[in-house]
Order: structure tokens, then C-alpha cells, then sequence
């Protein structure tokens, strides 16, 4: 609990704000400029600040001097709410460990760390027994980077897909590691949005956005070792965005083609990475598909039927055979849907 002389420097600080910024702020001189879009006049009397980068700078240098000066008394303050705060955080934080084709595994955040570090354990062991795989701490210094993370791991556990922010920005660069010697490989793929493995643990299915709208628009397939990628599709529409990702057993890899109310959904068996992707649920306006599968079915709960989505399923081997298996009652509407070999969980 706060202490009542931290609140009442707190109430103080609150009732000066009006005598600290009474100073001489830093301020941008206006000019006005005009773009016509689609017949609507938008008018950004900034726009002058994209072509002056230097005098951009000094004015935030400023801002920051400011900012500082301003509130320099109140750095006592700030001080006593941070180390209250700490001491009511738990900062040596690790998670609940994850079972996945044959290991454990688990991500700490010690105390003394900026960034989390991934350990794991054979099936046939305990959590004495784990081993760090991968420490973001590490691998961030390497690479002089903002940050670094997991992105996939091989289905076989030996290599991990990860990706290199090196500025903040988000635009993350991919690379491969191989665990057993921590070896970075000669792979590296540039400008890298979403990234999954194949089960023959050498091929990686990964999309990239457009380098003008950051909209996610193209699929590669990626082969370790290989220099050339192969272009496996692209979104043309903009109104259309990319996303991959597996089935709940990781048998099948799905491709979906989004947008704010409808997608297209195609598939391919992650067993067999060279084959070629099949349509599976074709473009409706307006209809929104949210596909899986486990053991012999596709299942999809979709809303054809208006608002409220519905559940269906479809063998595997005959694809177009959909059949509702689930419809919420009035009032109720589905939430998500996870398939067992036997039985769905809904949830409402």
C-alpha cells in the first residue's frame, strides 16, 4: 500500500503541474498543407517536419531538456514511487511449463535481466533437469539489437527460427539457430512478418509485409541452406491481409487471406512441405471462417447463419462435406473452438 507521505507528495506534484509547464515550452511553427484524398481535403500543418530531420532533432532535444528542468524537483518523488512499486512486483517471474513434441518447456524473467530466457527438459526428465536454449539477453547484445525472440522451434527441437528487431521498429530480421552447438546458420531472411516450420524440420513456410503499407501480403517457402526463395503466393488485394498457422495436432499448415469481414482459407499437410496448397474454404463476402483440424476432421465454426457462429466439420478426405455439429442457443455466441481427437471444447 502507498504510504501517506508518498500520496501527499503525489497530490503536491499534481497542484504544481500548472506552475511547471508556466515555463517556456518548445513550439513548431505551423504551415499549412493540403493533400485531396478521395475528394476530402486533409490538412497536416506539420507536414514540413518529414523533409527536416536535423531541425526536428534539436527541437526534441529541447523538449527533453525541458521535460528534465521541469521536473527535477520531483525526482525524490519519482525515486520513492519506483521502489514502492518494486516491492510489490515479482521480478525473478517464470512460466507454467508447455508440453511439445517431447519436451518441456518454460520462459523466465529474472530480476537482473531485461529480456526472458526459454529453458527446456526431455519428456523423461524434471525441471531439475532443464537446460537454457535460448537467452534473449544474449543473443540481443550480439546483434546490437532492440530485441531478439523465439519465433518457431523445429518440430524435431534441433533448430529455432529467430527473429532480430534492431531498432524498435518492428521489422524483424530471421535467423536460425541450432541448439546442440548454439550455431548461428548461413540463413537469413529479411523483413520476416509471420514463421512456421514444416514437419520435415528443413523447410520454413514465412509471409512479409509490403514496404510501403506494412500490409502483410506474400508467402515464401524457405529451404535451410538455400539462397533463393520460391514466391508461393500474393495478396494483390489491399483490403486483404496473409496469416499462417498450424493445426492443433500440426498436421496441416493453413493459409488464410484476411479482412475486417470475410477471408479464403487454403491448406497443405505439414508432412509433406513440397506439395502445393489446396483451396479449402472459398472467398464469401461477408462470412467469416475460423478453420482447424484433429484427427480425421476440418472443423470450422463460421457465421453463415447471421451473428451467430456456428460449428461444422468435414472429413478430411472430402472436403466440401461440411455439417453443422453445434449452434449456440439464443443468446449465447461462440467464442473459440478446440478439437480433440474425439470431442470439441466450445466455448461460449
Amino acid at each position: 500500500m502507498i504510504n501517506k507521505i508518498t500520496l501527499l507528495f503525489t497530490c503536491l506534484l499534481f497542484l504544481s503541474i500548472d506552475i511547471i509547464f508556466a515555463q517556456s515550452y518548445p513550439t513548431y511553427k505551423k504551415e499549412r498543407h493540403e493533400t485531396i484524398l478521395h475528394g476530402d481535403t486533409l490538412v497536416d500543418d506539420y507536414f514540413w517536419m518529414r523533409n527536416r530531420k536535423k531541425e526536428i532533432k534539436k527541437k526534441l532535444t529541447k523538449e527533453n531538456e525541458f521535460f528534465e528542468n521541469a521536473f527535477n524537483p520531483t525526482s525524490l518523488l519519482v525515486d520513492s514511487l519506483y521502489n514502492e512499486m518494486l516491492q510489490l512486483t515479482n521480478l525473478d517471474r517464470k512460466s507454467l511449463p508447455v508440453f511439445k513434441n517431447g519436451y518441456w518447456y518454460l520462459t523466465t524473467s529474472p530480476k537482473d535481466k531485461d529480456f526472458p530466457i526459454y529453458k527446456r527438459w526431455k519428456e523423461n526428465e524434471t525441471e531439475a533437469d532443464a537446460k537454457v536454449f535460448f537467452d534473449c539477453n544474449i543473443f540481443t547484445q550480439k546483434f546490437k539489437a532492440y530485441i531478439t525472440d523465439i519465433e518457431s522451434i523445429s518440430p524435431n527441437g534441433k533448430y529455432i527460427a529467430f527473429s532480430v528487431d534492431k531498432d524498435g521498429s518492428d521489422i524483424k530480421d530471421l535467423y536460425i539457430l541450432e541448439v546442440k552447438t548454439q550455431k548461428i546458420l548461413k540463413d537469413h531472411i529479411k523483413k520476416v512478418s509471420t514463421v512456421l516450420w514444416a514437419n520435415d524440420n528443413a523447410t520454413l513456410f514465412y509471409t512479409k509485409d509490403d514496404n510501403i503499407t506494412n500490409r502483410t501480403n506474400e508467402l515464401y517457402k524457405h529451404q535451410l541452406g538455400n539462397k533463393t526463395d520460391i514466391l508461393l503466393f500474393n495478396e494483390k488485394d489491399a483490403t486483404y491481409n496473409l496469416d499462417i498457422y498450424k493445426s492443433k495436432s500440426q498436421d496441416y499448415i493453413f493459409l488464410a487471406s484476411i479482412s475486417k469481414s470475410d477471408n479464403k482459407i487454403s491448406y497443405i499437410n505439414a508432412n509433406l512441405a513440397n506439395s502445393k496448397f489446396k483451396e479449402l474454404i472459398p472467398l464469401s463476402k461477408n462470412i467469416e471462417h475460423n478453420i482447424t483440424q484433429a484427427g480425421e476432421y476440418f472443423y470450422d465454426f463460421n457465421n453463415t447463419k447471421g451473428n451467430r457462429f456456428a460449428l461444422y466439420k468435414t472429413s478430411i478426405d472430402s472436403i466440401n462435406n461440411w455439417v453443422e455439429i453445434y449452434s449456440p442457443k439464443e443468446g449465447e455466441y461462440i467464442d473459440d473452438v478446440i478439437p480433440f481427437l474425439i470431442n470439441c471444447l466450445v466455448l461460449n
